[in-house]
């Protein structure tokens, strides 16, 4: 029995020890996702930029308070509410129709940097969609490179989610 408590007591040291060094060295974390979507990249952008819809492809969403400025549009702040009580605050950094959308985000833990970028190629849109992401504390930032692939994931679904919703039903090019 004595033996298994110290081996227990040397894995968690070796875990703090872990999450020390990560938090020491780890300033940011960046992933990207790509979606082929199979649609014209009009009705692709015109359901992304659509903030009416956002609750039918982003995972948890609940509802969007927007603090200034038009929704959606370059230099606008707002804050997004999800399941369970969390909360996103963004203000959008690039508003490009058909071609980017980009924002920075605050949620307490961790702030960052979206970027999404679209690409018409033949019949379908190539949708990329890049994080990099800070924690805003020490162990925040040691917590990153551990959720870093439920992040992605989640990311992913978004980008599947808006993939179904705009083959099944877009949003009319020049909606928003």
């Amino acid at each position: 029995m004595k033996r298994v408590l110290q081996v227990l007591l040397i894995l968690l040291a070796g875990g703090l020890l872990a999450l020390v060094l990560l938090g020491s060295f780890v300033r940011e974390v960046s992933f990207s996702s790509t979606a082929v979507i199979s649609a014209p990249l009009e009705d692709t952008w015109a359901t992304f930029a659509d903030m009416d819809r956002l609750d039918e492809w982003v995972p948890g969403y609940e509802s969007m308070t927007v603090l200034s400025g038009d929704a959606g549009k370059l230099g606008s702040r707002h804050r997004l509410h999800f399941a369970g009580g969390r909360s996103v605050a963004f203000a959008v950094t690039e508003a490009e129709p058909l071609s980017a959308f980009g924002f920075d985000f605050e949620t307490g833990s961790f702030s960052g940097r979206v970027a999404a970028a679209f690409e018409r190629s033949e019949s379908v849109t190539v949708l990329t969609q890049t994080v990099h992401a800070r924690g805003a504390t020490f162990l925040h930032r040691a917590v990153l490179p551990v959720v870093k692939p439920a992040l992605s994931l989640r990311q992913m679904a978004a980008l599947d989610n808006l993939e179904a919703v705009v083959e099944k039903r877009p949003s009319p090019a020049g909606a928003p």
